[in-house]
Formats: structure tokens, C-alpha cells, sequence
């Protein structure tokens, strides 16, 4: 498989830093920022200098953007997606709502109102990590092709299909959508327990699995449909939905429950040994996430309802959960500089 060839737009602090790391790792790099003096030290080291946005993405496979604020993507966007193959993915980081939004904007302007951003892929419920990774490529945690900085919201992915294509063998390229699941019942447990009425405490334990099967239905739609059939039909496989943290917190619930309940085709479930060991006792294996969907509709319905916003508590989930694993590979990597430095000095 050919290289990734990259482009980067937006060479602030941050993009410049994304950009040195990945010129370090060997990617061939194109880059293009509003005040042209900024890329002259990366033009020097061997960077491509675009003229215009547009003029970068017809160059590149892989399109990131590190820009300060919304209105600073706004105005680059347009061009982006109009210069975009077709079949191309976009995906966005970690506060990715407003990205998701600003790029679902410029698509619909382009004349693709039927494509959605990957960091809408769930509607803006859970956590998302989406590979190939790139290597070398490390401002705090790892996506899909970008770096997640924990001081920005505003770094985005445009990756065009022309990988897959360039695949020797497409049908053994895999990845997987990440998903909190026991996660969201504990947030939005915690919340019910505050409202009065009888209303609140009906919806308490459920709420995981009707925003689980909202998912799923969203995946089911997406990679059955007409926008991944090209790629299907060169054998590519669907990026599956894998549900974490499926341990039960509460001991009121089934120890099974976020197992019993994740059944279906296209997803894998990363069981904690405990819950592993429960289910393989008296567990029940049933395609049980396509059952029930208008009931799942109608608990999201209510919790609506009750003033309780789903989509913020999975925001909240999501950031806390890159913040966690940041911080212990951080202290992984410092914990490693430590032992270096120990035996350099014997």
C-alpha cells in the first residue's frame, strides 16, 4: 500500500506542532495557512506549500484542520468539502458537535445533504474512536487519523476513500466505533435520582441500551446503504460498533445486562472477566438489538421530557473518557522517560 500523503490546514501553535510530528514520522506533507510567512520553517524541513485550501485537498489523501474557532473552520470548509472526492469520510474530534455542524453545512451546500460527518455517526451520543491512527502522531490521545489536543475542540478530519482503494487487499482492512455504555446509565441514574415524581425512577437502568440501539440503528443505516455500497462492493468491511464498558455498576441490575441487550451482527462487546464469566453461567445469546426499537425511541422520548439531555451527558462521557486515557499514557510515557533516564545515568 502506498503512503498517506497529508494535508494540514491551520498552522497556529498547535497545527504547526501536529505538522513538525508528523514530517518526524516520515509523512509526506502538504500545508496551507491563511498568513503564508507561518509555513516557511516547515517548507524548509521539507513540507509542500499549498496556495489555497482547495488547491491542498486536491493534492492530499488525508485533510486536518487545526483552527482556532468555528469561524475560522467556517471559512475554509466550503472549499474543503467542494474540492473532496466523492465517497470521502469526515470525521471530528472530541467536541466535534460544532465541527460536525460546520462541516455538515458546507457538505449540504455542496450539494450532499445526505452526508453526514463521522463525528455525527451516532448523533452526537457516546464516545467515538475510529482507526487507523496515524504514527507519530501525539498531542495527548489518537483518532481517526488526527490528534486530540486537550486545550481544543476545533481539530477536524477530512480522509478521503482513495485508501481503501489503494488497498491490495481492501476486505482485510478493520476498525471499530467505540461506544460508553454502563457509563451513561450511572450519569443519567444520578440525574433521575434528583427529579421528583414517578416518572423518573421508571427510566432509571434503561436509558444505555435505548441510546445503544439508537446507535445501532443510525450504523445499520449507514453502512447498509447506498453511500458505503461502492466501497462494500470492493470488499471493504464495515467499520463495527464496539460497545465498552458493559460491566454492570449498579449490583440492582442484571450482571448480564449490557450483554444480553448488545446482541447483533456487525458489533463486539469488550466484557470485563467478571461479567464474561456471568454470562457464559447463565447468559442468553438472542439477536436482541434490532427488538424493540420503538420502545427505545419512546425511553429517549421521555427522558427528553424530564429535562435530561442525552446528548450532553455522552459529550461529558466522551471528554472524560479522552481526558483518562490521556492522562495514563501520559504518566505511561512519563514513568518510561523516568527508567530511561535511571539507566543512562548506570
Amino acid at each position: 500500500m502506498e503512503p498517506l500523503k497529508l494535508g494540514l490546514i491551520g498552522l497556529g501553535n498547535m497545527g504547526t506542532a501536529i505538522a513538525e510530528r508528523l514530517l518526524d514520522a516520515g509523512y509526506e506533507l502538504v500545508v496551507y495557512n491563511r498568513t503564508p510567512g507561518k509555513a516557511d520553517a516547515l517548507s524548509a524541513r521539507g513540507a509542500a506549500v499549498a496556495k489555497a485550501s482547495a488547491d491542498l485537498v486536491d493534492q492530499v489523501d488525508v485533510v486536518i484542520t487545526s483552527l482556532s474557532d468555528d469561524e475560522a473552520l467556517e471559512a475554509v470548509a466550503a472549499s474543503v468539502v467542494a474540492a473532496a472526492r466523492p465517497g470521502t469520510a469526515r470525521g471530528g474530534a472530541p467536541g466535534g458537535g460544532a465541527v460536525g455542524r460546520v462541516l455538515g453545512r458546507a457538505m449540504a451546500s455542496a450539494g450532499h445533504p445526505g452526508q453526514r460527518p463521522a463525528s455525527a455517526l451516532v448523533g452526537g451520543r457516546a464516545g467515538v474512536d475510529e482507526g487507523p491512527t496515524l504514527r507519530g502522531l501525539r498531542p495527548r490521545a489518537q483518532g481517526r487519523g488526527y490528534g486530540i489536543n486537550k486545550r481544543t475542540s476545533h481539530i477536524t478530519v477530512i480522509v478521503s476513500d482513495g485508501g481503501a482503494g489503494r488497498a491490495a487487499a481492501p476486505e482485510r482492512l478493520a476498525s471499530v466505533a467505540s461506544i460508553f455504555v454502563s457509563r451513561v446509565d450511572t450519569a443519567v441514574d444520578k440525574q433521575l435520582d434528583t427529579l421528583g415524581g414517578a416518572a423518573a425512577p421508571a427510566l432509571r437502568g434503561i436509558i444505555a441500551i435505548a441510546n445503544a440501539k439508537a446507535i445501532y440503528q443510525r450504523f445499520r443505516s449507514r453502512f447498509d446503504g447506498a453511500e458505503f455500497a461502492a466501497l462494500r462492493a470492493r470488499g471493504v468491511r464495515v467499520q463495527r460498533v464496539l460497545w465498552g464498558s458493559t460491566g454492570t455498576k449498579d449490583p440492582a441490575y442484571s450482571d448480564v445486562l449490557y450483554v444480553e441487550q448488545l446482541i447483533g451482527a456487525d458489533t463486539v462487546n469488550t466484557l470485563p472477566p467478571a461479567t464474561l464469566d456471568a454470562f457464559m453461567d447463565h447468559g442468553r445469546v438472542e439477536d436482541t438489538l434490532p427488538q424493540a426499537l420503538d420502545v427505545s425511541q419512546r425511553q429517549l422520548a421521555q427522558l427528553a421530557q424530564l429535562g435530561i439531555d442525552i446528548d450532553a451527558v455522552c459529550q461529558q462521557l466522551q471528554e472524560a473518557g479522552v481526558k483518562s486515557f490521556a492522562d495514563a499514557y501520559e504518566k505511561l510515557l512519563e514513568a518510561l522517560e523516568q527508567k530511561r533516564a535511571a539507566l543512562r545515568a548506570n
